[in-house]
């Protein structure tokens, strides 16, 4: 019985100093993970490393965008007509477009689509688009998100380096090249949270 204890107890210790040194190293890790306070306080708008470009996802233009159509599809007499309606919608904004088929769930579910972004080789110029977008925001009231794309590491690396040079707050969600960025009607999105 004595060394069943003892084994334990010997357990209990060393768990329980794993535990003390994970809650040290993620202490340290602010810019990687978010804190709640940060996305209480502050606006998030999100970015997407996507091969070798950085592009701005304006989910708050894209929102009204959808709410404007919604608001004219309400407008349609018969369900049917709405159903319809809905899946038609193209929406297309500086790099994306809109799933309209995720639109009756209430999802917007963005794809890439050809053109915008700023290269890598221009993240450093300070009239690159990528600047103009941090131009417009203050790091006191703002933090960047970014999605990162498994091609787009290189990417990411520069333009978090540029954000935290100019005093932004940053976190970063990894995804797979394939799957689209996705938020919901009336959810945190609207305020400026992601999915």
């Amino acid at each position: 019985m004595d060394s069943f204890i003892d084994v334990m107890s010997n357990s209990i210790g060393v768990l329980t100093i794993i535990l003390l040194f994970a809650a040290v190293v993620a202490s340290r890790t602010r810019g990687l993970v978010p804190s709640y306070e940060l996305i209480a306080e502050k606006t998030i708008y999100n970015f997407e490393a996507r091969e070798d470009k950085i592009y701005f996802v304006d989910h708050y233009t894209i929102m009204k965008m959808v709410i404007d159509n919604l608001r004219e599809i309400k407008k349609l007499e018969t369900e049917e007509e709405r159903l319809a309606a809905l899946t038609k919608v193209r929406i297309e904004h500086e790099g994306y477009r809109v799933v309209s088929e995720a639109l009756p769930a209430g999802v917007i579910r963005l794809l890439p689509d050809p053109g915008g972004g700023t290269p890598i080789a221009e993240l450093s110029d300070r009239s690159s688009e990528f600047h103009r977008v941090l131009d417009a925001l203050n790091p006191e009231e703002d933090m960047l998100l970014f999605v990162v794309r498994m091609n787009g590491w290189e990417a990411y690396r520069k333009g978090v380096r540029e954000c935290s040079q100019r005093g932004f707050d940053s976190a970063r969600e990894i995804r797979d090249n394939e799957s689209p960025i996705e938020f919901v009607v009336g959810s945190a999105a609207a305020a400026g949270g992601w999915k």
